[in-house]
């Protein structure tokens, strides 16, 4: 998908997500999310990938995408290229638009799928925007909520999901209304209103599963942090980076822990 080395999902399910440079408000205006949308529309009439959820923010963008590796690869490219021609046409500059290369996260599992879609779909509320998730024109809430509107960038199978996991639209609503403990991407403004909530429910579990109650502990117990790391890593999505700071160590015995 990109020169950096990507985990696979098995399930073909990528969350997939970007910036603009130097966290540049690319997507402010509504006609450059328009545009956006746009791009995608073209894109898909182009390769074979399914779009389960979608959400532009002013400055980034957020795809919940089902494809083959090299399919969402070219997809990507043909999405951001095109928009990126456009974008500096209109605002008479040249070079890079997107921060870098697209990110993507692999979706391994049912709750995360739906924990990752229910976040995107909050991303709006998450930032304190004065609007409502189920009426924002720019993310696939709306879509889900009204499948016979035209234009749909929403795929049948993500439909077919909707209708495998929710009896009706005020359940799938009622799911809108949960708050996650995952961190889903790296993205400063996504995590920062949600970081210190989720490592006090990490260190919670932490403290129920190993009798450890805080992070300066955490750190000094040598006996239980291949166990640590696990649960950070595939319960709570706690990027290495992340884990190295909580837990004081090295990306090396991270890799170790989780591969051995």
């Amino acid at each position: 998908m990109s020169a950096n080395k990507r985990i696979e999902s098995q399930f073909q399910i990528y969350h997939i997500f970007n910036r603009g440079i130097d966290q540049r408000p690319i997507l402010k205006d509504p006609q450059s999310k328009h545009f956006f949308l746009k791009c995608i529309r073209k894109s898909l009439s182009k390769y074979t990938v399914d779009i389960y959820a979608y959400c532009l923010m002013d400055n980034h963008f957020h795809l919940l995408i089902h494809g083959d590796f090299s399919e969402i690869a070219k997809f990507m490219r043909d999405i951001e290229g095109r928009f990126g021609i456009a974008y500096n046409s209109y605002q008479k500059r040249q070079g890079r638009v997107f921060q870098n290369v697209y990110k993507s996260r692999a979706v391994n599992s049912k709750r995360y799928l739906l924990g990752v879609l229910r976040y995107i779909h909050k991303n709006p509320e998450n930032a304190g925007m004065n609007v409502s998730i189920y009426s924002y024109p720019f993310a696939s809430l709306h879509e889900y909520l009204n499948p016979q509107s035209t234009n749909l960038i929403l795929s049948k199978s993500a439909f077919e999901l909707f209708s495998q996991n929710f009896q009706t639209q005020k359940e799938f609503i009622s799911f809108h209304k949960f708050q996650d403990i995952i961190l889903y991407d790296d993205i400063r403004e996504d995590c920062e209103s949600q970081l210190a909530a989720v490592e006090q429910i990490a260190l919670s579990a932490i403290q129920k599963h190993f009798s450890i109650d805080s992070w300066e502990e955490a750190k000094r117990n040598v006996n239980f942090k291949k166990p640590m790391v696990i649960l950070l890593y595939r319960d709570f999505n706690f990027t290495q980076t992340h884990i190295s700071r909580l837990l004081d160590i090295s990306f090396y015995q991270i890799r170790l822990f989780l591969h051995e």
